[in-house]
Order: structure tokens, then sequence, then C-alpha cells
């Protein structure tokens, strides 16, 4: 281990100095259910967190709640999330999560973008920022970091001022003079909640200076407020009404209180003045709070009324509970035969509420006091809200400082630190990545070895370097991206999951290796010589003997020894299908067997065309299997046409008898594989077939067509990878699961984005190769990714056999949809009532089943209109159905944003969106300042951005700049180079009168009204122009739409004689003089932009303009600029159209033919649409 590891190893346990064999807390976490230890849940809800920005918490399947932050703070839930989530990370040992947690920070230091994200020091809420550097200085000692946090700790104690003052629910001048006369901050409110966030920063100002008087600050503004809050007398005594004035004892705000004092009572000094009557306090409340816990584990939304039924089990203010009684346990403040087991408890019940995306249910919203009881019971619930989320990583920070609840034997994916959990977001299925991050890959083993042992103790897979970023810092001039140095090339490494390490091993190459899975040890061949080496030892290597020197005579050269390693039964031999090239230039495929104990070599022969893929039968030493592997080229073309046959596969035995086993169904064939009881074999050709070597019977085992696949032992389920738009090496994949009697596939990732260029090609062999491993238990894979890395994928198999065998649910109620049109709908967003799915919004058990896929679905509550929303795609005059219920215990589709929309004043104020199909963007008012704030451009057009996966990226683009280089090239997600500049683009307004054209100035402000999987909505606001009032554009795209829903209203009336419409850039000073239709009865232009205007392989933009049905018959004109408008019969009440865009090398269009007709089909779909119908459940 290197000497860092070990110095951040025994960081990790020196926090408070507490013994983990002296904890009285271990105790009562003993054999915690799998999944539910604190490493794996902090783990969890960190990797959700990361999926997210601080700034704009809106993570993984999140929903219920608009988030937090907005682009403009990171609110202090958010703060406390991400400090704890530090903290675990620090305690577990994680490396890779705190270096991503630290690094996240980077843009918040001073003089970076996100700086200005960073809160006010003069509120309590705000202040409690200061807490996040104070641990990230803790972590890696940045004196930048320590000034951050001393200057909120420092100013949360200075006297009043103007800041204090004009804060949000300030005190008055008066109170705040007399409180910090007495020696208290200014920002006290006496709210309680403000006794968490105070002591958060004191106490963490203490721990990273060592100056008690931040710590005593904190102790004696507790005290301040036991005295003045806390319930002396009657059932709820110690604990606290949510206002003096609102005699409710509302869950969260008590929690603030328990964290609190839990806290400040740890960091304190048994010698301090003021413990005695914070512990008096703490005790006090504790007794209470254990009387009120609920038989489920929970406390509710009102603790002290257990027994209403209007009541409910909150778990923020539960989670907050189980910290304060996990520490008093371990502090031995508290009875441990008491309260241990009433944490245990509480922490089962809310591991329980956690979701497939780690987020935790039946949060309550942020809650105004009010003296209404009913009030209480009614507020919203959500989930992944940070309020519950952070205390969760409280509970998890004590119990891994303790040791409690500690994993005991073999971790697996689901529960090591080296994976992180994802979602397929059109199927649901579940894996788990491990994940090297964008600069390296982690890919595992293929064709016949695999990469996991049955015992599931031992991972093998190889590492290597982003190529194409290594490419991209090759081809920089400055030379200075240290990735340039990186040698393109594979190496392997382990996981030994029975101690939860990474063991690198660069010293054995990327070439495929013999692994034993039974007896966990490899054999694999580096430099002419073949070794072995233990797993359980994988730092020792043992040499077992060189290639067959006989072979290399009189001047040949060795190419290449074997294309995979395999061995006899009693693997001391092992075969191989070597490449020699002889110095008179001719190539020799020989085969044969070489003893690995003596190094003596016995020859099967050779062949006359290239023979690779060779393998032993398992169970028969005298019969191997080789591929004819350049079949397609003359040699075999020429076989074909004598004798019929597709020249693929070949069996090899002792004697040099070679016996070609043709496919004789499709002709073809490709990747073929020895069934593990070495009784046939299969392949790939048109589908997965299998041939019985006893009768020799053909049969298909899986009608999909695919590249590469593995079937089990009982041949009743089949894995395989199918490439989406043709196959070269760094295609778009997919990887499927067939079960053979329901003759039913579940992908296990539905699609996975190009990896490298056709043009340019990857070298490291990126194709998924799908295995089962562990006794069939996993399915591994490799996983490529747009930014030119893959992540190995483990998927369990359980869920795929229920998913390919469970029927649709029963009970809620069935939505029944038609379309009516005979074209396809490749996207239509269906809206349902809430009110008539007899279901609430918020409720996380809720999901949307589409009954013939026998599938989740995403969905979205869309509060604006009380419904709930999905998209799906239609064919011509078909009927779906959707069961939509409320049933916690089936999959959950991905819940994460697709659409998305946000204000970005970290370039130039932008207003950006986007969905799965296209990206746009609306200028703001700085851009039209003079440089170097601005660029003096003056448009409202409307700037399509081209994308080709199927995620938000735009964020990342405009602001993280995360080091692919410009965004105006195409790193593998796409590119903007569509050219607005003052034009209309692709759906900016304009209006023409009396006077001539006239458009608007840059919008002035904006409203984001909701993001999530299915929609995004926002409002542009724009001044006063042309004689029209100021305009608000309410902007609505959907999931899989090519088109953006835009609604311009205007204050006041049109003046007489002026049309508005939206325009669309068709000029040739821009490039954009296309392949253009129009149809102004159905109100449409359309436009399929030249070809690579931009330079090779740039492609095409397609662009639309349509108006509602509700407009009228349209009538065009173009403007002095070449923006071709699109004038309604009317706009009195505004303007009601649609625009969108697509790009070729997003690859859903192909040509101007295709783009034309969507945007026709699409007019026609406005004028029909489908038809809803909700009907009880069967």
């Amino acid at each position: 281990m290197k000497k860092s590891t070990l110095v951040f190893l025994a960081a990790a346990c020196m926090v408070t100095g507490i013994c983990v064999a002296e904890s009285p807390l271990a105790a009562y976490f003993e054999n915690l259910p799998e999944g539910m230890d604190p490493g794996t849940i902090s783990r969890r809800i960190t990797d959700q967190f990361l999926t997210s920005r601080p700034e704009n918490y809106r993570p993984a399947g999140y929903h219920g709640n608009e988030g937090y932050g907005w682009n403009r703070s990171v609110q202090y839930s958010v703060v406390s999330l991400w400090v704890n989530a530090l903290a675990c990370a620090r305690l577990d040992g994680d490396e890779a999560r705190v270096t991503k947690l630290v690094k996240l920070f980077d843009d918040f230091l001073p003089g970076q973008p996100k700086n200005r994200c960073c809160s006010r020091p003069y509120h309590v809420d705000d202040t409690i920022f200061g807490a996040l550097p104070y641990e990230i200085y803790l972590i890696n000692k940045d004196p930048r970091c320590l000034e951050m946090g001393n200057f909120y700790a420092d100013t949360q104690w200075t006297p009043p001022c103007e800041g204090t003052l004009k804060e949000r629910h300030a005190a008055s001048k008066e109170a705040q003079e007399d409180f910090w006369a007495k020696g208290y901050t200014p920002q006290t409110r006496l709210w309680i909640d403000d006794m968490y966030m105070i002591t958060v920063l004191q106490s963490q100002a203490f721990r990273a200076t060592g100056d008690r008087k931040y710590i005593d600050c904190a102790a004696k503004e507790m005290c301040l407020y036991l005295d003045a809050l806390q319930l002396k007398e009657g059932p709820a005594r110690g604990l606290f009404y949510h206002a003096p004035d609102v005699k409710y004892v509302w869950g969260r705000g008590d929690g603030w209180m328990a964290a609190g004092m839990a806290l400040v009572l740890d960091r304190m000094s048994a010698e301090s003045e003021y413990r005695a009557r914070i512990l008096e306090g703490y005790h006090a409340m504790m007794e209470t709070l254990l009387k009120f816990q609920r038989a489920d584990g929970l406390w509710g939304q009102l603790i002290d009324r257990p027994d209403d039924p209007r009541n409910w089990g909150e778990t923020s203010c539960t989670a907050m509970f189980t910290y304060a009684f996990a520490t008093g346990v371990a502090r031995g403040w508290l009875d441990e035969g008491r309260y241990g087991p009433a944490a245990r408890k509480a922490w089962l019940a809310l591991c329980g509420k956690l979701d497939a995306f780690a987020n935790i249910s039946d949060v309550c919203v942020g809650t105004g006091k009010k003296d209404d009881l009913q009030y209480y019971f009614d507020r919203p619930r959500v989930n992944g809200d940070p309020h519950g989320q952070a205390p969760m990583l409280w509970i998890s920070s004590v119990l891994l400082e303790t040791g409690a609840g500690k994993l005991k034997g073999l971790r697996t994916p689901a529960t090591s630190k080296f994976f992180e959990k994802r979602i397929d977001p059109e199927t649901g299925v579940i894996s788990y990545a491990l994940s090297g991050g964008v600069d390296e890959n982690r890919q595992s083993l293929y064709f016949t070895a695999k990469s996991m042992t049955d015992d599931g103790r031992f991972l093998l897979f190889d590492v290597s370097p982003n190529e194409r970023r290594v490419r991209e810092a090759r081809a920089d001039k400055k030379g200075k991206n240290p990735l340039a140095k990186r040698l393109i090339a594979k190496h392997k490494a382990l996981i030994d999951f029975a101690t939860d390490t990474f063991i690198d091993l660069p010293d054995v190459s990327g070439q495929i290796p013999f692994v034993d899975v039974k007896d966990d040890y490899m054999v694999y061949y580096h430099d002419r010589v073949f070794y072995r080496r233990d797993f359980r030892n994988p730092t020792v290597e043992t040499k077992l003997c060189d290639y067959p020197k006989e072979l290399l005579k009189d001047g040949a050269q060795l190419r290449y020894p074997f294309t995979h390693l395999t061995l006899t039964r009693d693997r001391k031999k092992a075969f191989l299908d070597s490449c020699i090239v002889l110095p008179n230039n001719v190539t020799n495929y020989i085969q044969g067997l070489l003893e690995l104990t003596t190094g003596q070599y016995e020859s099967w022969g050779k062949t006359d065309f290239f023979a690779n893929h060779g393998q032993l039968n398992p169970v028969r030493d005298d019969l191997a299997m080789c591929a004819w592997e350049s079949c397609w080229t003359t040699g075999g073309t020429e076989y074909k046409k004598r004798t019929g046959w597709y020249p693929r596969m070949w069996h090899v035995f002792p004697d040099g008898k070679r016996e070609m086993h043709p496919a004789r169904d499709k002709n073809y064939a490709s990747h073929e594989f020895w069934d593990e009881d070495g009784e046939g074999f299969y392949w790939c050709g048109g589908g997965v077939w299998h041939e019985d070597l006893a009768t020799g019977k053909q049969e298909c085992l899986c009608p999909i067509p695919g590249a590469h696949a593995t079937m089990t032992r009982n041949k009743k389920y089949v894995v395989f990878d199918e490439s989406v738009d043709g196959w070269w090496r760094g295609c778009k994949w997919r990887v499927g699961f067939w079960n053979r009697e329901t003759k039913r596939c579940v992908y296990v990732y539905s699609t996975r984005p190009e990896f490298a260029p056709k043009k340019n090609e990857s070298t490291l062999h990126p194709d998924p190769h799908p295995q089962f491993v562990c006794n069939e238990k996993y399915v591994v894979s490799t996983a490529n990714n747009a930014r030119g890395n893959m992540d190995l994928y483990v998927t369990p198999m359980d869920q795929l056999i229920a998913r390919t065998t469970m029927a649709a649910p029963t009970g809620g109620k069935t939505v029944r949809v038609e379309n009516p049109l005979a074209v396809d709908r490749p996207a239509e967003t269906i809206s349902v009532k809430w009110a008539d799915l007899d279901l609430k919004p918020g409720d996380t058990a809720v999901r949307v089943w589409d009954v013939a896929a026998c599938a989740p679905i995403a969905f979205q509550d869309d509060r604006r209109n009380e419904a709930l929303i999905f998209s799906t795609a239609f064919a011509a005059k078909e009927t779906k159905e959707f069961r939509i219920l409320a049933d916690e215990s089936l999959p959950q589709a991905d819940l994460s944003i697709v659409c998305w929309s946000q204000y970005l004043p970290e370039r130039m104020d932008d207003f950006a969106w986007e969905n799965d199909r296209f990206g746009a963007r609306a200028y703001g008012p700085i851009i039209m300042e003079p440089a170097p704030a601005g660029q003096k451009l003056v448009s409202s057009g409307i700037d399509i951005i081209n994308k080709c996966v199927k995620v938000p990226v735009l964020h990342r683009w405009f602001v993280e700049r995360t080091g692919e280089g410009s965004y105006h090239k195409n790193h593998g997600e796409g590119m903007d180079n569509y050219k607005v500049g003052p034009s209309r683009g692709c759906g900016g307004l304009g209006a023409r009168g009396a006077d001539g054209w006239a458009r608007s100035i840059n919008w002035s402000k904006t409203k984001v009204i909701q993001c999530g999987p299915v929609r995004t909505e926002f409002d542009l606001v724009y001044p006063a122009w042309g004689g029209l009032g100021e305009e608000t554009r309410r902007v609505t795209l959907d999931r899989g739409q090519f088109f953006a829903h835009f609604v311009a209203k205007f204050k006041g009336k049109t003046p007489e004689g002026v049309q508005v419409g939206p325009g669309l850039d068709c000029s040739k000073e821009r490039q954009h003089d296309g392949k253009i239709v129009r149809d102004l009865v159905q109100g449409w232009i359309a436009n399929w932009e030249p070809d690579n205007v931009d330079g090779p392989d740039t492609g095409n933009i397609a662009t639309a303009i349509l108006l509602a049905p509700g407009m009228g018959t349209a009538t065009t004109d173009t403007d002095e600029s070449g923006c071709e408008h699109l004038f309604p019969a009317s706009a009195a009440k505004g303007v009601d159209y649609w625009a969108g865009a697509t790009w070729s090398g997003a690859k859903a269009m192909s040509n101007a033919r295709q783009w034309h007709a969507l945007v026709k089909n699409f007019a026609e779909g406005l004028r029909n649409p489908v038809r809803v119908a909700v009907v009880p459940a069967k």
C-alpha cells in the first residue's frame, strides 16, 4: 500500500479517539440485514448526492420537490449532507469518494466560478456553509479552506451590522445588540433549528483550529436556547414547541435540537462550565423521545401524538433522533440497554425507507410555523430531500467511527466501496459499476475468461487509460497534460471482496489469461514466459515455462502466442493457437498443447487460413475449436462459393484433422463458445444458435442478433451484446438477457453511447462481452461512456429472471392510450390527474408499468397541473396499456432528470435547456455589454445545441468545463456548432408592422418551474418590444420530443397591423440554407441544413418551427437577416408554437426526407392527440 494511503487510513481512525473495541454501541448493530451496514448506506447516499450539483440539488431519482439552490447557493441541508459524506468516506477509508467530494469543492474556492454560490455569513442558516471548507481543510490542509471557514465562524460572533440586520427573519437591532452584549451571536433568533446550524460551524472551527473559544461560544448559545425554549413539565417534558406561540412538537424542529446537543457534547471538554446544563437538557429530551418512539421504529410528524390516526412516521426527525441516541450510547451518556435497541430499531426502519436510488422517503417539506394542527398532518412528503439524507450520514458516521454494524465476511458488489449503484434509465435494471472515473477504464475479461471466481471473492479485470483523453492530450500543442505520457495499454487488477481491497497488477498485461474460477488463480503470459498467480497472494508471481523455442527457430517471429488461454482438465497443459511469421513473410497459424511444467510442446498441426479464438473443449483434451477469423475476405468467400457454407467454425484434433461446422440455418457465424459441459457449442449469427455434438442438431437459443453471447449451464438463459448502429471498435452497445422459457428479454443496459468514432476506432477492444459469473449469480459486462472511458458492470441475476417471468402487476388503475393516426409517434407525453388515479404525489411507492413490455417507466409529478405525466412512443394505430399503482415491491424506473433547464451566469448568464434529443439556450442581459463582461450581442434568437447522448450535459459543457476542451467540437457527446448571432435562430420571435421588422432584446428575467425525468418548464421574460408589451414566454420541453412548446403572452393589446410569429434562420450567410419544406395550412417550416459546414464529420443540423393548431392558417415572410417567419392568423392572445431540432450525429434522423416526414407527422399529431382513458385495473 502506498504511504499516502496509510496516512489516509490512519487519519480516518483518529476523529475522536474512541476505541472501537470499547464502544458499547457495536453490540446493538450486529448481524444487520445485507446492505444495511453503515458503510454501504453512506456510500449509496454519497453516490446519490454526487449525481447532482450541490448548488442545484436535484439528484438521481429525486422527485416531489423542485430542489435546492437553483444555481445560486448551497442550501444548509445540502451543506450538512456534503460535510457528512466527506466524514463517512474518510472514516470508511474510501479514498476515491473523498477525492470526488473534495474536488467538487474546487469550483467554490476564491476566484472560481461557483464561489458566488458560497452563502452570505450573516444568517444562521447560511453561515453553516463554513463547516464545509473546515472539513476539507481537515483532510488536505489547504490554507484557503481554513481561511474560508474562519471567515464564517468569526463573522458569526461579530457585532451587529448592516448584514445581520437586513437578513430574513432577523431579530431587531435592539435585540441583536442585547444578545451581543451578553456574549451571544447577533444571529440568535431563538428558533430551535438554529442550534444545529450554530453548533456545526463552531465545533468545526474548534476541530480545525484547536481554539476552545469556538466550542465555548456554541455551548453558551445552547444553554441560552435550552433555558428559553425547552419544555419543563408535562408529557412532552424535555421537548420543544415549534415556536413559543405554536404549541405543537414538530418532529424535525426537535431533531435539530437533539442533534445539536449531541454534537456539542461530543466536541466539548469534560471540564466545560456548560457541560452539566447541556447534559441535563439532553437527558430530559432523550427520555421523552424514547417514550414516543413508534412500534415501527419511527417518530411521528408530531412527536407527542403517536395515537392520532392523522399522524405519520417522518424520517428526517427519526434520523436526527437516532443520531442523538447512537452518539449517547457510544459515548456512555445513555443507558445502552434502553437506548441501544431503540437506535437499532430506528436505523432498520430508516434503511427500509431508502428507495433504489438511496433517496429516503417520507421527509416533511420545509415547514414554517402555523397554529393549526391539521396543517402539520397535511404537510407534503418528499423523497431524497437533504433534510433526510444528511442525518442518515450523521448516524453512519457514528457507526463507522465506533465499528458498530461493520460488515463481517465476504462483501459483494452491492456492499463494496469500489462500486457504484447504477439503474438503467429505460429498463430499471440495477447494476453495480466498478468505475475508474473519467481518466481510467475498468473492463471485464472476455470470451473464455471469466472475471469473477465462483466463490464470489475475487474479481479480475483490465485497467487502461481513457484512450480519447490520451489522444487529445498528445494532440495538445502546449503539452502540459500528464495524460499525454500514458501508454494506451491494458494491465490487470483485482478486487478482493473478503478484505474489500483493490490490488493493482501493473506487470500483468492485458492479454486474456486462463482463470480458474474454482481454485482462484490465473495462468498468464508475458514476454514469452508463462506464469501463475494465486489470487490469495496476488503479488507473488510463479514462473511456469517459456514459450516453445522450437516454434521460433530459423528467424521466425511470434506475432501472438494465443488468442485466449485455455487449459486441459488437469490444468497441466495450455492450448496455443499461435500466429508466427516466417522470414519469407509467410504467416503460419499453428495449434498445439504446451506442458506448463516442462515446456514440452505437442503439435496439432497448422491451418492455411487465419485461425484464432482457439479454445479447448471443457471436458475433452482431444478437441479444440478455432475460428477462421477473416473468412469474409477472399479466401473465405471463395470457400463459400465452392462449398456453399460460411467457413467460420472449425474443430481441431491432435492428429491434425480439421472439421468445419457450418451454421446451417443462417449460414453465418461469429464468436463461438463451448458449452460448460462440453456437449455442444453456440455462436452468434442472426441470433444465438447451438449445436449438439452428439446429434449435430442446431437450434436457435435467442432470436435477437448479438455479437457475443454466453448461456447458463441449464441452457435456460442467454446474455448477449448487441451493436445499435452498426459495429466497429467503439460503437454503441446494449446488453440483453433472454429467458428461453418465457421468450422474453430485458436489457441490462438499454444503450451505451458511442465510445470511439468509426473513423478512429478504439484499440482497447471495448465490446461488452457479457458473461455469467460467480456460479451464475451475476452477469459481468463492460459499459462504454461517451466521454471515452469504460466501466465494469456487475448485474445481479435474480432480478433478470424475475423481470422476464413476472406478470403485469394487479391493482391500481389502468391507463389505456390510443394513437388514432396511421403514423408513428416517437414520443408522446401522457398526463393523468392524480385524483383520477386515487394516488397522492410524493408517494415513493408509485409505479407506472408498461403492461406489454412488463417494465416500469419513468414518470413525474406535474405539480402545476396536479397530474402524473409519463412519456411513451407509439406505432401507427397502436393502443397501449399502463398500470399505475402504489407498490414499493415492484422495480422502479430511473427517475433522474432528463429534461433540464437552468440559469447559467458562469456563461455570461445564458439560460439553457435540454432533453434526451437536443439542447438550446437563450441569451441574457450581460452578453449585451461590451467586452470583457459581454460580447455586445443583442439577440433574442434561440441557439440550438447538438447532442448525441440521452443524459443532461450542458451544465458540464458550459460551467464545469471538465477537460474535454471546447464544447464547439464534438468530444463524444455532441457540440454547439449552430450559428445564431443576432438572428431568430430556431424559434425566436419577430414582429412585422408598418414600420418594418422588430425584435426584442435579450431576456431580462427567468424562472424555472420544473425539471425532471419527463418535463422541464420555465419562463423567459422579455422587455416590451415592437410596440408590444412585456412578453412572458412559457417554454415546455418533454422527454423524447424533438420540439419544445412555446407560449408567448404580451401585456396589453397587440397593435393593429402588427404580425408576430416565430422565425427560423434559413440564411446562407450563417450556413443555414438547407433543404427547406413548408406547409402553411398545417403551419410549419422544416430545414435540413447543409452537410458538414463545420468540417468533416460534423453532419447535418435539422430545425423546424410549427404553429399550434389553434393559431389558424399561417402566412410567411423573410426578414432582412434571412430568417423566415410563420405568422398566425391572429396574435391577439399571444403566440402558441413549437420549435425544435435534431442532429444527424445523434442518429435519430439521417436525411432530409426523414426529418420533413417527422415534422409533418408531428403537426398531424398536434391536430389528432392520443386518446387517454383511465379504468380500474383488472
